[in-house]
């Protein structure tokens, strides 16, 4: 069966910075593969599209400039907020830790969630960075299709639901 719409990529992969020879983001190996649900908005377009009429046994291999990726790195992204307010914003029921580097989820007064990285903590404020991890990067992805199959309406159901809470 090949990749498309409604079907579950079983996939093992490697994620790099630049090129095939820069620094690993992320291994996803054929013993612990992912399992994607494809055309329903689960990965960067640029990457479902190269995916989509592979086989299993398959090998693919693509760079992702930032404007196909995460995007450009965005100053205004970045702010600094009273820390007591930071703490009235995060989800009922979560634990944070505004230690440098965490990533904590934060709620708009609409419900709507996000993350951000914490930059730094001093004086009764937090700097916080709304940019995606990944923004300003170009990546490499290369790896290999191992299993597809058609999706069950419960799995196409669940993204579904999982899309449209987000």
């Amino acid at each position: 069966m090949k990749i498309g719409k409604d079907t579950i990529a079983t996939l093992a992969y490697t994620l790099r910075y630049d090129d095939a020879r820069g620094d690993i983001i992320e291994i996803v190996d054929e013993n612990d593969p992912m399992d994607v649900l494809m055309g329903h908005d689960v990965m960067l377009d640029v990457l479902e599209k190269n995916l989509q009429g592979l086989v299993p046994g398959d090998h693919f291999e693509l760079i992702i400039g930032q404007t196909e990726g995460y995007g450009s790195y965005d100053e205004e992204k970045i702010v600094t907020v009273p820390q007591s307010e930071l703490l009235a914003e995060v989800p009922e029921g979560e634990e944070v830790s505004l230690k440098e580097g965490s990533i904590i989820p934060i709620q708009d007064m609409d419900g709507g969630e996000f993350q951000a990285v914490v930059l730094k903590k001093e004086n009764g404020t937090v700097t916080l960075d709304f940019n995606h991890p990944l923004a300003g990067e170009t990546l490499h992805f290369m790896g290999k299709v191992l299993e597809v199959r058609k999706a069950t309406p419960e799995e196409i159901a669940a993204e579904t639901a999982e899309n449209i809470d987000e």
